[in-house]
């Protein structure tokens, strides 16, 4: 990875568009950021690592602090990265949340969200942060702590790279090697092993809950040593004695098998026993039931034969009555007759009756619709007349000229209404500015007090800082400043001084009161703007619409101090003209309202007497058409009458002196006595035969039953003994069927404990032999063996790697300590339950001693830790397809370099950078600016910071 092009916008110190071209310096080499004291160095590598990560290079820095104080509020904040990767261009743009002026023109400030943008090199853009940091650490193949570690040397961290436990280092490795396959087999072969032992387990607990299950009795042989045998057997699971349990559980089940073929033998014998005697003793029950049915059919028999004489006396007697029947019958044909012509003769009077009095009642109608229709027809001819006399032109113009002063008045009312609106926003902007000029002021003597507080103190502070310095100097030493051994003036300290923290706190107090007034200022500002807009619409309008004349005096808005009361008073004067429009406006809405209502009145009497006009008309056409359709059924109903009286003449010739009633009585007489008779008959006819029938059937069974006794084999035993032998076998085949049942049950439980324990044991052989293995090799390959030290296998896979970094690494150390230092990998372990193997130790070639590089100091630890730096750098760049660093970044750390050691790490940087890389130095160290030609020059003033490239 090489940056192309950085760009900075109200980031950090820089508050206006830095933009710094990386091209300049070249794609290989060495260059130097330079600069004063918080001008802003560090910035420019916080801007790459939060470009590609969203935070800075540095633990001490955080994102929410990355809005330049200098810039104006309008200026966005972002930071904008181009950089070169594998030979594809990627540029990546992100901006912090921070506070910027609303975009609607109001007088406040908004948050601004942060955001992130890559654009790849085919083209596709991915616009979330979170997507976006994945993007660009899948593609680098380093996280944020990883790219600092071995990119990015950040100020005051050098020292973790080379002191890192092998833990954090194994992190940074596993993305680098791809070494995570070899965690993962870990991972499978500790979760493999795991499951082995539980099913191990679980396979000796099912075996000894079945062996706890095996029944046997105390008739069985051996009894006590195969109840001993079970009892040890459930506490314990091994192979042995399983083994031993399953043999002699084949035996149980081997006798049981035998016990139950003698059981099935007797069984088999009783049930043919049984089955014997229960034929017999059915063949002498159905011997005792034949004797008894034939004797009580006998019986019966007798009874119905005496009952059958009886009924056919009966039958006898009813069959002399047939010849009274048929003269009945023939009698009350020539009834029937009679009764229907008297029947229709009545009906025909009661239509005729029906008709006359239809017929009156329609010449009742026909007078009733005469009179309304003369009524009718008198009131339309009044109402016709009445209509005549309204003028219709006279109604129309009347309607236009009211609509005309409606519209008159609705304009004027929209008019007022929008004077109105614009008075109430005057008023409001009025009291808003009011208040944020009261604020502005107070937060602007606040502002001053503290600013000058900071400043006298800030001025006493690096006052002091050159007596803290000449405090510690020494002759013939350097100083740390500018590196000289001579010092004849030294700076002496005051007796009152002011400490870094009390500055910091003073400070972040002025930032904050400089920004609360910058705030406010700002504010001010904008609504005053639209107090003067607002004003000069309002007035516009309001000479317009309200026809008024304001004075020169009231409308000059130049002079600031008086501008609140001559807006106020403008309100007022423009406030009672309003109030003087809506009276006039008022009185003309009453005034057409009173018009619009006596038109309205006119208009409902005109419509209310079209409406009864018509309805009269309606009612004239109705009334007619009634008349004609009781003429037309009065004509029908007349030619009815006449046939219906034609009708009962004939029907009354033949009923001459002939009584209904009578005739009725009559008829009922004789119907009656023959169904009397009929009845009688049947009845008698019925039980004779249903009688007869039954004496049949009862001869028929006795003969039947007679015969099959004559038949039926003879049995000399008696029922009672038969029945005491059928119940002792039954009670002896009971017992058996127990003996059977009690052995089944202990059989197949056997058998299926022997199944379940045989097929457990055969599982558990294999998987105890599984697991033994596959333990053995979690062990060694979680660092878990016995009184080793506890290397994981993914650590002895990097390890490999390590080893490598640490040679190319040296090359570099031995020559900036001039030999005297050699790097090698820590291989004696105290606490071995401990993750080790990636820990560093140095070779001091002086003494020919070996310690902890926690020994060294601080000038030795960073050049250690340059040293590590570059040959991880190396090892990534010889391996095929590996992680492209083009790259690497190194703040401060040069300053803790005596003169050699610093000659000795120029030249490896200037070795290094002969190669494909380009590295960049932050340092205070004079020499370094004589000795570099490239430069990043950083210079401050009170405006903020700015940057440019020096090649």
């Amino acid at each position: 990875m090489r940056p192309i092009k950085l760009t900075m916008s109200a980031f950090g110190p820089y508050a206006d568009k830095t933009i710094l071209d990386m091209n300049d310096l070249g794609q290989k080499g060495i260059y130097l950021v330079a600069g004063d004291t918080g001008a802003g160095k560090t910035t420019i590598f916080d801007a790459i690592c939060y470009a590609l990560y969203g935070e800075a290079s540095g633990s001490i820095r955080s994102a929410d602090l990355f809005r330049s104080k200098y810039a104006q509020e309008n200026v966005p904040t972002y930071v904008e990265l181009e950089f070169l990767y594998r030979d594809e261009i990627y540029v990546v743009r992100r901006n912090p949340e921070y506070m910027r002026p609303a975009k609607k023109g109001e007088a406040r400030l908004v948050p601004e969200d942060a955001k992130a943008i890559l654009t790849l090199p085919d083209g596709t853009v991915i616009s979330k942060i979170n997507e976006v940091t994945e993007k660009i650490t899948e593609t680098l193949g380093l996280d944020k702590e990883q790219f600092r570690q071995i990119a990015m040397i950040a100020q005051g961290d050098f020292l973790r790279l080379i002191m890192a436990r092998t833990d954090e280092r194994s992190k940074i490795f596993r993305e680098i090697f791809k070494t995570k396959r070899y965690q993962d087999l870990q991972e499978k072969l500790r979760e493999n092993s795991g499951k082995l032992g539980r099913k191990y387990d679980e396979l000796s607990k099912g075996i000894a809950q079945y062996i706890t299950g095996i029944k046997i009795e105390e008739t069985d042989p051996n009894y006590e040593e195969l109840f001993d045998i079970v009892k040890k057997s459930s506490k314990s699971s091994s192979i042995s004695s399983v083994s031993n349990v399953l043999d002699k559980l084949e035996q149980i089940n081997c006798l049981d098998g035998n016990k139950l073929k003698d059981v099935e033998k007797d069984i088999k014998q009783y049930n043919k026993e049984l089955e014997e005697l229960g034929k017999t003793i059915e063949k002498v029950k159905q011997l005792i039931k034949l004797e008894a049915d034939i004797k009580e059919f006998n019986t019966l028999a007798e009874e119905e034969k005496k009952k059958l004489e009886e009924l056919h006396q009966l039958y006898k007697e009813q069959e002399g009555n047939i010849s009274r029947r048929e003269e009945l019958a023939i009698e009350i044909a020539r009834e029937e007759e009679k009764l229907v012509q008297i029947i229709k003769y009545n009906e025909l009077i009661n239509n005729k009756l029906r008709i006359e009095q239809l017929i009156i009642k329609e010449r009742e109608d026909k007078d009733k619709y005469s009179k309304e229709l003369q009524k009718n027809e008198v009131q339309v001819k009044e109402i016709s007349e009445l209509l005549k006399s309204y003028n219709e032109k006279a109604f129309r113009e009347e309607l236009e000229a009211i609509s005309e002063e409606k519209n008159k008045i609705n304009e004027s009312v929209l008019k007022l209404n929008s004077i109105k609106s614009k008075h109430k926003e005057y008023v409001s902007v009025i009291s808003k500015y009011e208040i944020a000029l009261k604020d502005y002021t107070q937060v602007k003597s606040a502002y001053n007090e503290i600013n000058n507080t900071y400043m006298n103190a800030e001025n006493k502070f690096f006052d002091e800082q050159a007596g803290i310095i000449a405090s510690k100097l020494e002759d013939n030493k350097p100083c740390p400043v500018c590196g000289s051994t001579i010092h004849p003036q030294k700076a002496v300290l005051s007796e009152e001084s002011i400490t870094k923290e009390i500055l910091d706190r003073l400070k972040k107090d002025k930032e904050q009161k400089e920004a609360e007034y910058n705030r406010y200022s700002q504010e001010a500002g904008l609504i005053k703007g639209s107090l003067i807009n607002v004003r000069s619409l309002l007035i516009e309008e309001s000479i317009t619409n309200l026809n008024i004349s304001l004075e020169d005096g009231v409308i000059n808005i130049e002079d600031s101090i008086n501008l609140v009361e001559n807006s106020k008073e403008l309100a007022e004067k423009i406030y009672s003209h309003i109030q003087n429009k809506d009276k006039e406006i008022k009185a003309s809405v009453e005034k057409v309202k009173k018009q619009d209502e006596e038109f309205k009145q006119k208009e409902e009497e005109r419509k209310q007497k079209e409406e009864l006009l018509s309805k009269c008309q309606e009612q004239v056409s109705n009334i007619k058409e009634s008349i004609t359709r009781i003429d037309e059924k009065l004509i029908k109903e007349q030619a009815n009458l006449e046939n219906i009286t034609n009708n009962i003449e004939e029907v009354k010739t033949g009923l001459y002196n002939t009584n209904l009633e009578e005739e009725k009585n009559l008829y009922k007489q004789k119907k009656d006595e023959k169904d009397r008779l009929d009845k009688a008959y049947e009845e008698a006819k019925k039980n004779y035969e249903q009688a007869k029938t039954k004496c049949d059937n009862l001869d028929g069974r006795i003969n039947a039953l007679t015969a099959q006794l004559k038949t039926s084999e003879k049995v000399d035993i008696s029922l009672e003994e038969l029945l005491e032998n059928n119940e002792h076998y039954k009670g002896l085949l009971k017992k058996t069927h127990d003996i059977k049942e009690r052995l089944l049950i202990k059989k197949e439980a056997n058998e299926l404990t022997y199944k379940n324990i045989k097929s457990k044991h055969l599982e558990i052989e294999d998987v105890e032999t599984q697991w033994n293995m596959v333990k053995a090799l979690s062990n060694t390959a979680n660092g878990k063996v016995s009184n080793k030290n506890r290397i994981l296998l993914e650590t002895y896979v990097q390890m490999a790697y390590f080893d490598r970094i640490i040679v190319k690494a040296n090359t570099r150390f031995m020559k900036m300590s001039a030999g005297q230092y050699e790097l090698v990998r820590k291989d004696d372990v105290t606490n071995k339950q401990s993750q080790s193997g990636l820990e560093l130790d140095v070779i001091d070639h002086y003494n020919g001693t070996k310690r902890s590089v926690k020994s060294l100091s601080g000038g030795e630890a960073f050049k250690a830790s340059l040293s590590l730096a570059l040959g991880l750098s190396d090892e990534i760049q010889s391996m095929a397809g590996g992680i492209q660093l083009d790259t690497m970044f190194i703040d401060e750390g040069f300053g803790s370099l005596d003169e050699e050691s610093l000659d000795n790490a120029i030249k490896t940087l200037y070795d290094l950078g002969k190669g494909n890389r380009l590295i960049g130095i932050i340092s205070h160290v004079n020499e370094l600016k004589t000795r570099i030609d490239k430069q990043i020059v950083v210079t401050k003033d009170k405006f903020g910071s700015k940057a440019e490239i020096v090649a």
